[in-house]
């Protein structure tokens, strides 16, 4: 026992070190309310405590909340209580949440007021299932229920010891839900050794010191908001500030308020900063790393964005849940050169690509992505059959379709089920979405196949146009045939007001192949 406390790997023991070094600094901050490291540390170690009097080391905690402080400290005292924490996906539809509640086995779940109360609607069995608890919100106005207690009595004190909880490195700490596009939604379970060298790696790559201030707009739920940003920044003894969603003004005042030097967000968000300070030409240069994910933007855009942020590195970083991102990034002397691209791997990943014999291929030759490193998840959640269908010849496969050139730089052609099949040819939604993206009238595209007696599958465009009207399908077109291969210019192009999303900013292309095909 008294060796696993001196030499074990624990996401919990994050906080503690900070408080031992920083212990009234800034952890985290949401909506001006501010936490030093010896109160999240606190909160944290008294919830651990509580939580194992009701459950029993192992077990599964069911987080339903946005982003707010009771999340995070949920999150550590779990880590700390050698507890499964498992954030749920605000994504997906009530009935989906329904299914990963009880799917991850939880014993507790803490939740916000609406949220338990959405949940209820669809199954009011499942609050009786379980030791249930409630994130009071003022601003959010729901039916009192004294039925079920307040998630503040799980932090009261608690004179329980947590000397006897040994963790193992390769313990389960997390455990994430995809967001079940083509299917039923799975678990991905992380080690705490996987959390904390991706902890590590990713603050070497964002160029983390104790002097950081993250701002986190994307949801904790997501590996991208936990993983790469929040672990890393309260691992270094930094300090994170949290938000609701984006929402453009709120942000912008943030990284003028609070001097923010590193965050992420997805194109689309961008596009808004862009368009915001167009007028004002205002600067924001406290900020030394600003990060995008999830797609490649157009150089008009990196260009803008540097003159936004003029002292900070603008990179794209790849990853996925099932490989604690991230797995990839762009280094500062090809964020120009090779700014379509991923980048090359982080410091503990191993990148190579696969072919569909099993070999791996040579430079230049496209094929699958695959991962090793201590990153790879631990599995899905009671799905044998899915996670061994991941790992190949001693590789994780990653669903993805790419190639790697003679300088180790991995570049991206799409999903595998999301290659089109064209007329014999193999179309890259992502390439005609890039070239659609760089029309100045267009803010998003989403490019699918569509069945088609003559093409095979028909490459067809969803876009959303910067101003109703200003654009028109001939123009477009033009545009298209001017950037693109023949085979790769769309067949049909839809306007649309907007695009299914999911909570963390992918476009949902299943739900539109499945409208199409209802419309044929």
């Amino acid at each position: 026992m008294n060796r696993n406390i001196v030499n074990r790997v624990s996401v919990g023991d994050i906080l503690t070190r900070g408080a031992s070094i920083v212990p009234d600094k800034p952890a985290v901050i949401y909506k001006g309310e501010v936490w030093a490291y010896k109160q999240l540390e606190q909160a944290s170690t008294n919830m651990a405590k509580n939580l194992l009097d009701i459950c029993q080391q192992g077990d599964t905690v069911a987080i339903l909340s946005r982003n707010n402080i009771a999340l995070i400290v949920s999150y550590f005292a779990c880590a700390k209580a050698g507890l499964l924490c498992a954030p749920m996906n605000l994504g997906l539809k009530a009935t989906n949440l329904v299914h990963c509640i009880k799917h991850s086995k939880a014993k507790i779940l803490i939740g916000s007021d609406d949220l338990l109360e959405e949940i209820r609607e669809v199954d009011n069995k499942i609050t009786r299932q379980l030791h249930v608890y409630k994130i009071e919100d003022e601003a959010i106005d729901v039916k009192n229920d004294d039925e079920i207690p307040s998630y503040s009595v799980l932090l009261k004190e608690n004179i329980r010891s947590l000397e006897n909880i040994i963790i193992g490195d390769r313990d389960p700490v997390q455990l994430l839900y995809t967001s079940g596009t083509t299917s039923e939604p799975k678990g991905v379970v992380t080690s705490h050794l996987a959390v904390t060298l991706a902890g590590l790696t990713n603050a070497l790559c964002y160029h983390y010191d104790h002097n950081v201030v993250t701002l986190s707009v994307l949801p904790l739920y997501h590996c991208a908001a936990l993983n790469c940003f929040a672990i890393p920044t309260l691992l270094l003894s930094g300090t994170l500030i949290i938000t609701n969603g984006f929402e453009v003004n709120e942000v912008l005042e943030s990284i003028d308020r609070y001097n923010v030097t590193n965050f992420v967000f997805l194109p689309m968000m961008y596009s808004e900063i862009i368009e915001k300070t167009q007028k004002t030409k205002k600067q924001y240069k406290s900020v030394k790393d600003a990060i995008y994910a999830m797609a490649p933007m157009p150089k008009t855009w990196l260009e803008n964005i540097h003159n936004i942020f003029p002292n900070a590195l603008v990179v794209l970083s790849s990853g996925q849940s099932e490989y604690t991102p991230a797995a990839c990034i762009q280094r500062e002397e090809e964020q120009w050169s090779k700014a379509e691209s991923w980048g090359k791997a982080t410091a503990l990943t191993q990148i190579a690509i696969m072919r569909e014999d099993g070999r791996l291929a040579e430079p230049g030759q496209s094929g699958e992505i695959v991962y090793r490193g201590p990153l790879v998840m631990s599995g899905y959640w009671l799905n044998t059959e899915a996670t061994e269908k991941n790992y190949k010849n001693g590789w994780y496969r990653s669903g993805d379709i790419g190639w790697i050139d003679e300088e180790n730089t991995v570049w991206f052609s799409d999903r595998k089920k999301d290659v089109i099949k064209s007329g014999g040819e193999n179309v890259s939604s992502v390439v005609v979405e890039r070239c659609l993206m760089a029309h100045p009238d267009v803010e998003t595209a989403a490019v699918i196949g569509v069945q088609d007696e003559k093409w095979g599958e028909a490459v067809t465009a969803y876009i959303i146009p910067r101003a109703k009207e200003s654009l028109t399908e001939y123009e477009i077109n033009i545009w298209a045939k001017k950037h693109l291969a023949r085979y790769e210019v769309p067949k049909r192009y839809v306007f649309v007001d907007e695009l299914p999303m999911t909570a963390t900013g992918k476009i949902q292309k299943a739900q539109l192949r499945k409208a199409m095909k209802k419309s044929m």
